[in-house]
């Protein structure tokens, strides 16, 4: 009996898989992620994800039946005039139903979530940032100094 117990724990103590933990990351990260992984989202996968929404009682979007949209969608961006795909929009504001519905693109989702982690994938606006701070940083560094305006610059 004690044998059985022991076994019992130790595979249910087994090594945990990753999951995918969309509360670790901004929204610039899950939206890195959505916008790659799309392209990899097989009509399977789609086909969950309709499913989820369905069976979740949920409107079009993966949000609330009950949620209304400045300009009537939330994938199409007044201001700039862009629009997302709907599964893009879904997987940014839902990322974790890629583990809950198992999607194919899984895996993928993982490792860009640890290339994130470890800062080897940055979105394009943090980059932009980054060199505008650093060019920011290089003009205030050969700006003249106070002591070279009061003594002439000598």
């Amino acid at each position: 009996m004690s044998v059985v117990l022991v076994s019992l724990i130790l595979s249910s103590c087994g090594e945990q898989k990753p999951k995918i933990d969309p509360l670790r990351m901004d929204y610039l990260n899950r939206s890195l992620i959505a916008s790659i992984i799309l392209d990899n989202l097989t009509s399977a996968d789609k086909s969950k994800i309709d499913q989820w929404i369905s069976d979740s009682n949920l409107n079009t979007y993966g949000d609330s039946k009950f949620t209304f949209y400045a300009g009537g969608s939330p994938t199409f961006n007044e201001a700039t005039g862009n629009e997302i795909d709907r599964y893009e929009y879904i997987l940014v504001n839902h990322l974790d139903i890629i583990d809950e519905l198992d999607l194919s693109i899984k895996d993928l989702a993982l490792r860009l979530q640890e290339q994130i982690e470890s800062g080897k994938l940055v979105p394009a606006e943090v980059l932009e940032h980054q060199q505008e701070v650093k060019k920011w940083k290089e003009t205030e560094d050969q700006a003249p100094s106070e002591e070279n305006i009061q003594d002439g610059g000598s």
